[in-house]
């Protein structure tokens, strides 16, 4: 399946030091290639491809306050696994 939506990972701490560190097409690749980073000054977004408004959503580190709720409604529309957000809140200590 072609993926539309990807998880972006950035660091730093203000918009001008951010810096791209990764793009994962799903969250089992964004946990264990991309959140190997110091969650303070991290920023996930999520992004599809194609799209004059591309951004879907975007939290900072530590605590990515309003990922759950931001990504709820891929998973109910299947885009994203049940189990993947169940590994992201795992994973992020929510």
């Amino acid at each position: 399946m072609f993926r539309r939506i990807y998880w972006v990972v950035e660091n730093g701490s203000s918009a001008e030091s951010r810096t791209v560190k990764g793009v994962y097409t799903s969250i089992p690749d964004l946990l264990s290639k991309g959140m190997h980073h110091e969650r303070s000054g991290t920023r996930l977004t999520l992004v599809k491809l194609d799209a004059e408004e591309a951004v879907l959503g975007t939290w900072d580190g530590p605590t990515f306050s309003g990922v759950v709720a931001g990504i709820e409604p891929f998973v109910s529309s299947g885009e994203i696994p049940r189990d993947h957000l169940d590994q992201l809140t795992h994973a992020l200590g929510l």
